[in-house]
């Protein structure tokens, strides 16, 4: 049987195990799942005001306050202007019969409720900005 948990409680586990390093790897190798507490702090760093330019100079070494605008979130917020030939596109085959490809029947992966208020907030922030 595997437990899956957050990454961190993995890593504490494994620290604590009194199993071989196999166990303990495998365990790790598991993957994550999301937690009530790890979705309340991906909420609140997403609900988080942005820093401001002082904010962000305080905490980046002196050899990097020339490039602060690298570190500022509302410029992470923006999507670049388009470049014309430099931007990338993916031009998808036609099937067999000449028909744009249809999308994939493939069942979604279940989540949690935890998770799925996770994505939701993660795509509602998105689309707000634009993306």
């Amino acid at each position: 049987d595997i437990c899956i948990t957050s990454y961190d409680e993995i890593c504490r586990i494994a620290a604590l195990s009194d199993k071989d390093w196999e166990d303990t790897k495998h365990l790790q190798a598991a993957g994550a799942k999301v937690l009530p507490e790890d979705y309340e702090k991906f909420r609140d760093k997403m609900e988080r005001p942005h820093m401001s330019k002082q904010d962000i100079l305080e905490r980046l070494p002196k050899v990097l306050h020339p490039l602060y605008q690298g570190f500022d979130p509302k410029e992470a917020d923006e999507l670049p202007e388009l470049r014309g030939d430099l931007d990338h596109k993916i031009e998808l085959k036609p099937d067999d019969t000449g028909q744009p490809p249809k999308p994939s029947s493939q069942r979604l992966r279940p989540m949690s409720r935890d998770e799925a208020r996770a994505v939701k907030l993660y795509v509602d922030d998105m689309m707000k900005k634009g993306h």
